[in-house]
This record gives C-alpha cells, structure tokens and sequence, in this order.
C-alpha cells in the first residue's frame, strides 16, 4: 500500500521538501506539514518565494532555505508542483516523494504520488497523509495549514465539503478565524508597491469577448496573481497577466470566475500544453494557473492563452464570437 511505502520513507532522514518557484502560501503550508512527517529535514526552493507565502514565512517563523543542496538529504520531496520544471528549470530533480493538486503531468516517473487533482488546496493532501501516519497537528500546525488553505481557495470560493470540513478541524485547534486571516490578509499585503501594480494592471488591460464572456489580458512587474484576481472583481471573466522576470523569461497567471469554469473554461490544461508548445512549463486547476516561457515568446504565449480560452468557451457550446472591445 502507498501508506506503508509513504511510513517507510519518512524513516529516511533528513528530507529536503521543496516548494515550486515563486511559491505561495499553500506550497509553504504543505511543506511545513509534510515536514512535520520526518521529523528531520528543511523545506527548499530554487527560487524567490512569492511575495505572500515570504511575508506569511517570516511571521509565523518558518524556515526556508533558498538554493538548497540536494545532495545532502536522503529524501528529497515535492509539494504543489505539477512538473520537474516547476521546480527548477536549471537543477535536475527526481523526488522520492510528491504531494500535488494539479491536473496530473505523467513526469514524476519513479516517485511515490499522492495526487488528487479535485482538492482546492495541496495541504488538505497532507494533512490526510499525517492522519494516516497517525501525526496530530498542533494549533500553530493548524494556523499555518489554514493560511494555505484560504489562500489556495481565494477565502474558500473554490472550496468543497471536504475543505470546510477539515478547516472546521483546524479550528478546534485553537485557532481563531480572524487571526488566520490577519496573517493571510495583514496590511503588508496592500503596500504602496501592490497598489500601484493593480492599478496599472487596470490602465493597461486589453479586453476580449468570446460570446457573452470577457477574457482580460494585462502586464505588471510584479503580483500578477493578485493583479488577475483584481481583474474579476472588476468584471471579467478570466484574466491573463503577464510579467516578465529577469534572468528568467516570463510569466503568465490566469485566473477564472466561476462562471467561466461552469462554461468550460480550464486554465490548468490551457496553460499546460500552450507552455509545453512553447519551451516553457505551466499547469494549475481550472480556475488558477500559471505557465513560464521563454522571454522572446512572452507576448506571444498572453495573445495564444487567451485564444485557447476562447476554444474553449465554444467547445462547449457559447457563441465564440470573438471581439477585441479594448
């Protein structure tokens, strides 16, 4: 069975459980946990975490070591990445172990899996897994857990019953909801420099039709995430957003309303073969995803997503019908 392949493995120590680039604050919850597994080990990434999971890591004191060395851990695990590449497009990595969400990538050949796409959150994954080790969490376990998770569902938006569920476990921790959103939501995540770049998202902002729907395209320099997500708030229906990364290409976020995912619309599978077409990498879930490609191609890849969208939108029956409005 894979809980006694899983008991076998956390006897080997230390592990190295590593988060993908940029992380967020469900990759930083789920590594902690994971952790928790071994007993003994470091969480890792190969590149900056993203601006949230940073912020939610120095205050609740969680320790991640930037550019680890594989080499010097006896296991070596994945948590919320779809792909190698998502952890580094320049260190070959073949974990031993890998905790995911995402739709299904088939090139973690050889490592032990435990992935379950219809999940909103990666350490709802792993808090199962420490169940079945029969690990009890501790109240700033749960704290930490509960960032991951609302952040991950955007406030439980995306959240099922089994989410809510486990969420209403967490709490009887100790923990109170208004001090996990406290961390989650803490002024620092609306400094000047986040504001300025929703804002631009804003003024720059192209937008399209595909029927009845809106697909919004835009650029930042910095949290595309959240500038997608202010996008629909604003109104669209999906948001694109890219920002091009030093040394490292380009990236796009996309995010996806409800309605969009009810019409159709799978960002994951879009970016994921657009990113693959194109030299990159990407994958997420229908209503939140990412992909990397080269920089020359950034401008390129935002145009294509936003006509697979599109495609999709038709396949499954509205009026593609597609407009360029602004």
């Amino acid at each position: 069975m894979d809980m006694d392949r899983l008991r076998d493995l956390t006897r080997r120590r230390p592990v190295l459980v590593l988060m993908h680039a940029q992380s967020d604050p469900d990759a930083l919850a789920s590594a902690h946990l994971l952790l928790k597994a071994f007993g003994e080990g470091d969480i890792g990434t190969f590149s900056e975490m993203g601006h949230n999971a940073k912020r939610i890591a120095e205050e609740l004191d969680i320790p991640v070591i930037i550019g680890p060395r594989p080499d010097d851990y006896k296991v070596i695990a994945a948590v919320d990445a779809v792909s190698p590449e998502m952890l580094s497009p320049d260190v070959e990595i073949t974990p031993d172990l890998v905790v995911d969400h995402h739709l299904p990538h088939g090139s973690w050949d050889g490592a032990l899996s435990f992935v379950e796409e219809d999940r909103p959150s990666c350490v709802e994954i792993v808090i199962d897994l420490l169940d079945g080790l029969g690990i009890a969490l501790d109240r700033r376990d749960a704290l930490i857990a509960l960032t991951g998770m609302i952040a991950d569902t955007a406030r439980f938006r995306f959240a099922n019953a089994r989410t809510l569920m486990t969420a209403a476990r967490l709490l009887e921790e100790g923990v109170d909801m208004s001090e996990v959103l406290a961390v989650v939501e803490s002024e620092h995540c609306f400094d000047v420099s986040r504001r300025i770049a929703h804002l631009k998202a804003l003024q720059r902002v192209e937008v399209r039709r595909a029927g009845d729907m809106l697909i919004a395209s835009t650029s930042v320099s910095a949290f595309e995430g959240s500038a997608a997500r202010i996008l629909l708030q604003a109104g669209a229906d999906v948001a694109l957003v890219m920002s091009a990364k030093r040394n490292d290409g380009g990236r796009i976020s996309g995010r996806a309303g409800p309605r969009a995912v009810a019409r159709g619309v799978h960002l994951g599978r879009a970016m994921q073969s657009l990113a693959e077409s194109m030299g990159g990498w990407g994958g997420g879930h229908a209503g939140a995803a990412g992909m990397s490609v080269p920089g020359g191609r950034l401008e390129e890849a935002l145009v294509a997503c936003g006509s697979r969208i599109a495609e999709q939108v038709s396949e499954r029956g509205g009026n593609e019908d597609v407009d360029d409005v602004a």
